[in-house]
């Protein structure tokens, strides 16, 4: 049940033609072009769907299946945002989930600059830096873990897989609507943001000289977590400021990298 206090709008009558324009769009939603040029993502689940409603403006649309209606109409107080129904063939095939939730939003991206991530670290926060991770389970969790962390934004280096993803969105569960994220090109501009936060930039390597805990990772950094196969690219690696390892015993030649990212980004909370 979602939140007491929203009384979802909704229409009787579900939608159950694949010409539905609104059926249609939903699963454009589905694909990055379509995502970049309505500057707009799903959000699917009723624990993302209550985080998106705590700031409503990020709210275009609200979607449910039938056979969720019923249960959505004891609520009393109104959104005041559109919702459409579908039928319950249509929404699963919408959703990339095994077992849908019955409800997603459709939800406004939100674009930032260095301005809006330097507001968010005015008390020293770290940021953290995605560079060239494919895996949408492990981005949304290491953006979650971010959050957690009292991290103040997120930087995705060209080549990392889009964050607005679902997958991305299901496994960040609403951290994406809280931390404010960056899109950069080159290693320059991601030193020149850097440079511009007052940040140090850290990288981490098997063969760093510093074990992470020898390093004061706990402000003023700003983590890279690098691709799950080859990890931090040798053009960041360059102008780092600072290479770390992770000690390791036994024969695991390298960690998860949410687990690895988990590991380093802790240490900002590490002692309070």
């Amino acid at each position: 049940m979602l939140s007491a206090g929203f009384l979802i709008l909704y229409m009787n009558r579900p939608i159950t033609s694949r010409d539905n324009s609104t059926y249609k769009r939903l699963l454009r939603l589905n694909r990055k072009k379509y995502r970049d040029r309505e500057k707009m993502y799903l959000a699917e689940g009723e624990n993302i769907v209550n985080e998106a409603l705590r700031d409503e403006d990020c709210i275009d649309l609200i979607v449910l299946r039938e056979d969720m209606s019923s249960a959505l109409r004891q609520l009393r107080e109104k959104t005041g945002k559109p919702v459409q129904i579908l039928s319950s063939k249509l929404f699963d095939e919408v959703t990339d989930t095994q077992s849908a939730q019955g409800i997603l939003a459709v939800v406004k991206k939100r674009m930032y600059d260095v301005n809006d991530i330097k507001d968010r670290c005015t008390d020293a926060a770290n940021i953290l830096v995605l560079d060239r991770l494919q895996d949408p389970g492990n981005i949304g969790t290491v953006i979650r873990t971010a959050e957690a962390c009292g991290y103040g934004g997120v930087i995705c280096m060209k080549g990392t897989v889009e964050p607005f993803s679902p997958k991305v969105v299901r496994a960040a569960a609403g951290a994406l609507f809280r931390l404010p994220t960056v899109f950069l090109e080159t290693p320059q501009e991601l030193l020149d943001f850097v440079r511009v936060l007052g940040k140090r930039l850290v990288v981490s390597k098997m063969d760093g000289k510093l074990a992470y805990f020898e390093a004061d990772l706990r402000e003023n950094v700003a983590i890279v977590i690098g691709n799950e196969g080859s990890g931090c690219s040798s053009e960041i690696t360059a102008i780092a400021d600072e290479v770390v390892s992770i000690p390791m015993r036994g024969e695991s030649e390298s960690l998860n990298a949410s687990v690895a990212a988990a590991v380093l980004m802790y240490e900002a909370v590490r002692g309070l």
